[in-house]
């Protein structure tokens, strides 16, 4: 090859991509990673899932073939490695970055605590396997796991567990490659969070009786103010004849009743000074 052509390769390869191709290029990473996952895991993964969640579920899962991938020694027994990677990639799945919890969405769009069940169920793994592969995973640093008790009022003396916190170690984006792809869609998360909840707060009773209110007090203030105008002017324009009565009185000095009539454009009276 001579060195021209080879000049317009270098070129091309390192013109930059438009902003149609990149869409077009996550589009098909998406999809790619969602049916790889939903293969090696058993249950459907959305492809609309953030770009972050569905690459690092993807190299928790290609580590059961190579365990370098993931950096962290968390077990010796092949089997068991491989269960605690499909719960791991099914928690980053199920991962929300703004509230950095483990949880599920009703069908009212509301966060909620996931119990272990949701893994046992979607991956079709007996509960016991899947509280082993979870202590594993507390035990490698990559998970934690709060319990929760709840205590009735009813009876005091009875404790109720309820859905444990389940939160992931942010670090374990950074072993994967992807620590600064999490930050920049965990900050995108939260930003969008609070946008959601200054906008529900504009509907407020409350807040609507105060804007109400301002709106009244303008309404009236910018009347004052146009009355205060109107009244400034009216009486500019009475102050001007008089001003200019004076002037020619002063030009004129000594006038007679008569001259002082015609110049106030007053009707003269039928008998003579």
């Amino acid at each position: 090859m001579s060195n021209q052509g080879a000049g317009q390769l270098r070129r091309r390869a390192y013109q930059p991509y438009s902003r149609e191709e990149q869409r077009r290029w996550a589009a098909a990473m998406a999809e790619d990673n969602a049916s790889h996952l939903s293969a090696c895991l058993g249950f459907t993964v959305s492809p609309r899932l953030p770009f972050v969640l569905l690459q690092a579920a993807r190299s928790v899962v290609d580590s059961m073939a190579d365990r370098s991938r993931l950096g962290v020694r968390i077990c010796q027994r092949a089997d068991h490695y491989c269960n605690v990677a499909r719960v791991l990639a099914t928690a980053i799945l199920h991962y929300d970055l703004a509230a950095n919890l483990v949880a599920v969405r009703d069908s009212a769009g509301v966060l909620k605590r996931c119990e272990n069940s949701l893994f046992a169920q979607l991956l079709n793994m007996p509960p016991r396997t899947v509280d082993n592969a979870i202590y594993s995973l507390k035990r490698s640093g990559l998970y934690l796991s709060v319990e929760q008790r709840t205590v009735s009022r009813e009876q005091p003396a009875a404790v109720r567990g309820s859905a444990s916190i389940k939160r992931l170690n942010m670090y374990l984006f950074d072993l994967l490659g992807l620590g600064r792809w999490a930050s920049v869609q965990r900050n995108k998360a939260r930003q969008r969070v609070e946008h959601k909840r200054l906008s529900s707060r504009q509907g407020s009773p409350s807040l609507e009786s105060y804007r109400r209110t301002d709106d009244s007090l303008r309404a009236k203030r910018n009347r004052q103010r146009e009355q205060a105008r109107l009244r400034r002017l009216s009486e500019h324009s009475s102050e001007r004849p008089v001003e200019h009565f004076g002037n020619k009185i002063n030009s004129a000095g000594r006038l007679s009743l008569t001259a002082i009539r015609a110049l106030l454009n007053l009707p003269l009276p039928d008998t003579p000074d």
